[in-house]
């Protein structure tokens, strides 16, 4: 496998000194959309799909890695990412949804977009009794705000939707 030198999204995110410019975010949030969408095209449904899953390589281009816990072909998933990235709920060595990926972009999309995951500052257990009645961080005034919120809300459609509107606000 290719060496990544600049290691996982989230940490470069999180780098201190690092100054990320919109252009770059844009580009990272694109790159994760599309990777998404190719991934749900071979019916793999990554089911741990976050930043820190996530590589930069010497270009900053991203690579999503880490499948031991996907779902190939609507198999039994392993496991399951973290409570800030899917919906509460969700299913544990049963069949997953593509939905739940989805879900996972949009927290992706917000930690692109605040350099921060969803809730960053509150325990698991609150993240989920705000998560269960749907209960989503701020999004006001926020750049890409819809598409996010559809992500959480499962109204989105497909990873091939998300890229699109995506690339359409980015470029309008």
């Amino acid at each position: 496998m290719e060496y990544m030198v600049n290691g996982t999204l989230r940490h470069f995110l999180h780098a201190p000194g690092i100054e990320i410019n919109a252009v770059q975010r844009h580009e990272w949030i694109l790159a994760l959309a599309e990777g998404m969408q190719m991934m749900h095209t071979a019916n793999i449904v990554h089911c741990d799909f976050s930043p820190r899953n996530v590589l930069l390589d010497q270009k900053l281009s991203l690579k999503i890695a880490d499948f031991g816990c996907c779902s190939m072909d609507a198999s039994l998933s392993t496991g399951c990412g973290s409570v800030r990235f899917y919906p509460p709920h969700t299913p544990y060595r049963f069949p997953v949804a593509p939905e739940f990926d989805i879900f996972a972009l949009g927290s992706s999309i917000y930690e692109v977009v605040f350099g921060m995951p969803p809730f960053h500052d509150l325990a698991t257990e609150q993240v989920r009794s705000l998560y269960a009645p749907q209960q989503f961080p701020d999004l006001i005034g926020v750049k890409f705000a819809d598409i996010i919120r559809d992500c959480w809300l499962f109204k989105a459609g497909s990873a091939r939707d998300v890229h699109g509107r995506l690339f359409a606000a980015i470029f309008a």
